[in-house]
């Protein structure tokens, strides 16, 4: 640690997060070590080292039930890059109900996006699409977009335990819908 701060204050930003990297290659590594590494990337605008480094870092932080950090660097990774995806599918619907739970409408919304296309037989895929369907249309005003999705969603879950839920939900969401549609 010591080599890569020396390393820092010398200007060679590269230099040290590459020292704190070699450090947790392999084997684990605090918290404290990790969010150093991330600064020193920043600092260094390495943006493509924090998007690599991201995709992990975000995998580790679920392992050790710290999903609102998780989120946090997931966050960072779609501010890095937009089009960022994470690829891991319990992850991904562990990250959407934490991002709902928090009061983080759009970021849940924009995880969930795609989720039953990308992991179309993911057992959590009602669930998923069910939190984004609810908040699209009570927090966002996305009525119709919600109810399209809880209409494809209806197909694929005859005979699991969201079936009757989901239906619940599709019905009060068409309804928001047509009332939104009809104001317009």
């Amino acid at each position: 640690m010591a080599e890569a701060e020396a390393l820092a204050e010398e200007g060679d930003l590269a230099g040290a997060a590459r020292r704190l990297h070699d450090m947790f290659r392999g084997r684990g590594a605090s918290d404290a070590l990790h969010d150093r590494y991330r600064q020193y990337l920043k600092q260094g605008n390495d943006s493509a080292g924090l998007l690599e480094h991201g995709r992990e870092y975000i995998s580790r932080l679920l392992a050790t039930n710290q999903d609102k950090r998780a989120l946090a660097v997931l966050a960072e990774q779609r501010t890095l890059d937009p089009s960022y995806r994470h690829a891991l599918p319990d992850e991904v619907a562990r990250l959407v109900a934490q991002a709902a739970r928090t009061g983080q409408a759009q970021l849940a919304v924009a995880l969930a996006e795609g989720f039953e296309t990308r992991f179309p037989d993911h057992p959590q895929a009602p669930q998923v699409v069910m939190t984004a369907a609810e908040l699209m249309a009570d927090r966002l005003g996305q009525e119709a977009g919600a109810e399209q999705r809880l209409r494809l969603m209806s197909y694929k879950v005859r005979g699991h335990a969201l079936e009757t839920p989901l239906r619940d939900l599709l019905e009060r969401v068409s309804r928001l819908s047509a009332v939104t549609r009809g104001s317009a």
